[in-house]
């Protein structure tokens, strides 16, 4: 005898096709809430295993060196980035080193640049022992995220040559500290950005075991016009050329914002303005009269300098003579001394009874 046995339905129902329904909505609610109790506790486990892992750790870092690979590594740094925990700068070289990129450049913008930790080091370290072919366009690419500023880093002015016409300016930034000295081989993150009256110029290079970080800060004669017609370009050898629109359209009789001023690093751009004196027609003259007045008042710096070196010397030269004048006076009153009072005044002894008597 076979028996077909049939399964009762529930009290609360009095068909299969219910009583069906709802045992599948009772397994539905209960996996659902096993399946968040399962997530919730598997949270919780890998915070407790991050927690352990850095425990004794002031910083973090087998959080990232323990992970299998980089998708594992990001969830991990978010666990731990929301847990507050700290990273040293050898995490950033770890990552660097096994090309997660991803991580690198998370690490930079949302746990190095925010708290404002100086990785330069680390920079230079991958660069002397892990930086080939390979992994080059990568650590370019990260570099658009470092910040251009470093207490280890020298920080170098570049020169600039700078021509105009009626309505535009010309500038031509090398980046070396004069024109006669060579570029770096390799520049990164050269940024260029301006406002209504200055523009300024950045890049970072690494020369051996130095890093340089390049800053050209001009504050311009008159304004310049924001809202369109500037344009900048990297050019041959390292060379930035920038292009601006004056306003208003006249002559500037120098770049910067002290007319008679000349920077160090400051040069005239001859070959261009040839071409540009079409252009400017008569306002050529302002250019001269320009020069002759930093002639006049380099001749007058150079007068006030002679004047000062030779009132110096006179007041050395009297100061000799006024010694040499008291010493002169020394010796004389010794030699009269000397001469009209030590025989009268012979020296007596105190224990001789004849010095006693008068």
């Amino acid at each position: 005898f076979f028996f077909l046995m049939i399964r009762r339905p529930p009290r609360s129902t009095q068909s299969r096709s219910s009583a069906a329904s709802d045992v599948y909505k009772r397994q539905t609610q209960s996996t659902w809430g096993m399946s968040l109790k399962s997530n919730s506790m598997l949270y919780i486990l890998h915070v407790l295993s991050l927690l352990f892992i850095v425990l004794g750790d002031e910083y973090a870092d087998q959080v990232l060196l323990s992970s299998p690979n980089q998708d594992a590594a990001l969830t991990r740094f978010e666990v731990a980035l929301s847990n507050e925990l700290k990273f040293s700068t050898n995490a950033l070289l770890q990552a660097m080193s096994r090309g997660w990129w991803n991580t690198t450049h998370r690490l930079l913008d949302e746990y190095y640049n925010p708290n404002g930790i100086d990785i330069y080091e680390e920079l230079l370290r991958f660069r002397k022992r892990h930086l080939n072919v390979s992994n080059e366009r990568y650590f370019n690419e990260m570099m658009l995220h470092v910040p251009a500023h470093s207490p280890r880093a020298q920080k170098v002015e570049p020169c600039f040559l700078w021509a105009q016409n009626r309505t535009n300016m010309f500038v031509k930034v090398k980046f070396s500290p004069r024109l006669d000295m060579p570029s770096p081989v390799k520049l990164f993150n050269i940024t260029v950005d301006h406002t209504s009256n200055h523009f300024n110029v950045s890049a970072i290079s690494f020369e051996s075991d130095q890093i340089i970080i390049w800053n050209l800060f001009i504050r311009t004669y008159l304004n310049i016009w924001v809202h369109c017609c500037f344009h900048w370009e990297i050019m041959d050898l390292n060379t930035v050329y920038i292009t601006f629109r004056k306003t208003p359209d006249m002559f500037w009789k120098n770049i910067i914002l002290k007319e008679l001023q000349t920077l160090p690093n400051q040069y005239f751009w001859w070959d261009l303005h040839q071409k540009m004196i079409p252009q400017l027609g008569i306002d050529t003259y302002h250019l001269v009269d320009r020069e002759f007045d930093i002639d006049k008042l380099e001749d007058h710096k150079e007068k006030i300098e002679e004047r000062r070196l030779r009132d110096i010397k006179r007041k050395k030269a009297r100061l000799e003579e006024d010694q040499l004048r008291v010493q002169e006076e020394l010796r004389n009153e010794q030699k009269c001394w000397d001469k009209l009072y030590r025989p009268k005044c012979p020296v007596l002894d105190s224990f001789d009874w004849n010095a006693w008597t008068f």
